[in-house]
């Protein structure tokens, strides 16, 4: 309510006198302010201006110096877009509830029309003389149409209802998308979702946490991570890189994953194009690196009956995918690595062990795609001439068992130093042993060489090293002893990888027979390698396939440098919200564009005795235009066959 003074004029007998005039007017803020959030002008504003918003955000996002990060933070996230996002919410649920109005009330509507003038200036109309029955107009007008209303002599009939609702479901999908978008924004800032998050898996590691950035303008740095736990656990069975001839560039990897959560297992392969999907979560194949701290078994299976073969990595216990042609669901097992291991061929679908047998030996040959020499390869020629020589194939800086029991180091500090040394006589696989620096260690886990003991006497920086090499660039200090006879061969500095020959064994020991891989702890394992030193594994094969050849052939190719993928992770939980969304809005389009809404009036003339028709139709739909013109036709037989009565 306003109280306003002004000057009336009133006359007074010859003269005209000034007075004061007080006005009361009542006035509603609230009415101009609603009609100015709901009007149409608004909403268009605001889209023009939330497109472009998102085109520089866009732009932002592609861009090689900054990228998604920065568009997110400098424009998706920001106060001002969230605010224009917010009052584009209010435009669309004050036009909705308007709309949505309108559209529920449309079958109380009682728009009769008595007056002559109106049916003459509409465009489609019609004209019946003379005119038939009332009764006969009113059973007709409801036959045609849906909604029906009479008063005396007019009538207003509706059909289409749905396709009036159709502008008020499509703002209902409007705004069912928008407040998905606010969801997501929101579930990105408070932790809702999992959004821009990392899984760190090297291979034959298990891992059930993922690391999210702090600061996402900020690196990947450990100040600026986030450790979370993920609801299954992840572990690396095997990594695969394509790499393009002659280079050292991958066109295509993927890592073999399996996941675990309670009783559930399963297996599945993840790369750029195929994530692993599990209760709403996402596992895609983002990057990956070598690693000098994971050592893999290099194998090579062979199917006897076709000749095909394929050259891949394990580590024991984990099933690897064995891509042979015309084999399906084919996984390959080791037990442990070496010559004188056992492997397994696997259906993992049908749970059923296809063939087992012996590892064979062989010298690795170089791996594609990469520009260093692997392990083996590079030894390939001292080997050939060699008597009996040992190669340190690892170092671990802190070596550790993982929760699946395989050896791996927790990080680059040397607290826990440990090495993998293997052992070669005439050339031919002889062994191995685990050596430990700190004789506590040694004594819980390290392992007895039949022939040789080694001790781990001390570790270095190789001269001339930068440090930007890894572990390659330490060396380590052996002290080697031949057991029988009894003699102190020396102390070496050997770098790992490399092959050192031990020239003062004696000739007693080279003539011996082969010895195993120390990793037995059965006395009938003992018993069966002890067997294979003598008749080259065919003791070992017969007891794997009950003396058949074996389809499957395994050859042990040596060690290599394993892989760790970097796994993206996310669970979006607006995807479910953004898709009904979608579809309420193809919905509503499909009842606004495929059901016309028309309206159609008649009125009964006393005067001229004639029926008058008009019709009303949104949008242009020429069958509704037909639909008034066999109402029409109608009302005309119904007033000839009336005549003819």
């Amino acid at each position: 309510m306003g109280i306003y003074y002004s000057l009336g004029v009133i006359p007074r007998g010859n003269s005209i006198v000034l007075v004061p005039i007080t006005i009361v007017r009542n006035e509603n803020f609230v009415a101009p302010i609603l009609k100015f959030l709901s009007s149409l002008r608004l909403g268009i504003v605001l889209i023009a201006l939330i497109a472009i918003a998102c085109i520089a955000g866009s732009i932002i996002g592609a861009d090689a110096h900054m990228g998604i990060d920065f568009g997110r933070e400098y424009i998706f996230h920001t106060t001002w877009f969230l605010g224009l996002m917010g009052l584009l919410l209010v435009n669309l649920v004050l036009c909705s509830w308007e709309k949505s109005y309108i559209a529920l009330t449309l079958r109380q509507k009682k728009n009769t029309i008595a007056t002559p003038a109106f049916y003459e200036a509409s465009q489609h109309s019609a004209t019946i003389t003379p005119a038939p029955d009332a009764e006969l107009v009113d059973q007709e007008l409801r036959r045609f149409y849906s909604v029906t209303h009479r008063k005396g002599a007019a009538w207003y009939s509706q059909r289409g209802l749905l396709g009036r609702c159709g502008a008020t479901i499509i703002h209902i999908g409007l705004l069912w998308t928008m407040t998905a978008g606010f969801y997501r924004i929101l579930a990105d800032d408070l932790g809702f979702g999992v959004f821009d998050s990392t899984i760190v898996l090297p291979e034959a590691e298990s891992h059930a946490t993922y690391f999210t950035r702090i600061d996402r303008l900020k690196g990947s740095t450990s100040d600026n991570l986030r450790q979370r736990q993920m609801p299954f656990t992840l572990r690396n069975l095997d990594f695969r890189a394509d790499y393009h001839p002659n280079s050292s560039v991958a066109r295509y990897y993927s890592t073999l994953i399996e996941l675990r959560d309670g009783d559930h297992t399963q297996i599945a392969e993840v790369n750029m194009t195929n994530p692993l999907k599990y209760k709403g979560f996402k596992v895609t194949q983002n990057s990956f690196s070598d690693s000098d701290r994971i050592i893999r078994g290099h194998y090579r299976v062979t199917d006897m009956e076709s000749g095909a073969a394929v050259e891949l990595d394990a580590s024991p216990g984990d099933p690897v995918r064995v891509l042979l042609p015309k084999s399906q669901n084919l996984f390959f097992q080791i037990d442990h690595f070496g010559p004188n291991g056992t492997f397994q061929i696997l259906d993992l679908a049908a749970k059923n062990v296809i063939a087992t047998g012996a590892v064979q030996s062989e010298i690795l040959p170089p791996r594609q795609g990469d520009n260093s020499p692997s392990p083996m390869a590079a030894l390939e020629q001292e080997l050939a001439t060699s008597k009996y020589a040992l190669l340190p194939a690892a170092l671990f800086p802190n070596f550790r068992i993982d929760e699946s029991g395989q050896p791996t180091t927790s990080d680059d500090k040397f607290d826990n130093p440990a090495t993998l040394i293997m052992f070669f006589k005439n050339g031919k696989s002889n062994g191995a042993q685990w050596a430990f620096l700190r004789p506590e260690a040694q004594s819980i886990a390290g392992q007895v060489h039949p022939e040789m003991a080694v001790q781990f006497v001390e570790y270095r920086m190789r001269e001339g090293a930068t440090g930007t090499g890894g572990l390659m660039d330490y060396e380590i200090k052996l002290l080697v002893s031949q057991k029988d006879p009894a003699t102190t061969l020396g102390e070496f500095w050997v770098k790992p990888g490399s092959l050192l020959e031990l020239k003062e064994v004696s000739p007693s020991l080279l003539d011996s027979p082969l010895v195993s891989d120390v990793t037995t702890t059965s006395a009938s394992e003992t018993e069966l390698t002890t067997a294979t030193q003598q008749d080259g594994g065919a003791s070992s094969s017969a007891a794997a396939t009950g003396g058949e050849n074996a389809r499957y052939r395994v050859t042990y190719l040596g060690t290599v440098k394993g892989n760790v993928s970097f796994l993206g992770f996310m669970k979006d939980p607006s995807v479910l919200w953004l898709y009904t969304g979608s579809i309420i809005i193809l919905i509503g389009a499909m009842m606004a564009f495929l059901i016309p809404y028309r309206e159609t009036w008649a009125f009964l003339d006393e005067k001229s005795g004639a029926l008058l028709l008009a019709t009303r139709v949104r949008g242009t739909s020429p069958p509704a235009h037909r639909e008034f013109d066999r109402l029409v036709h109608r009302m005309a037989a119904l007033a000839d066959s009336q005549k003819v009565t």
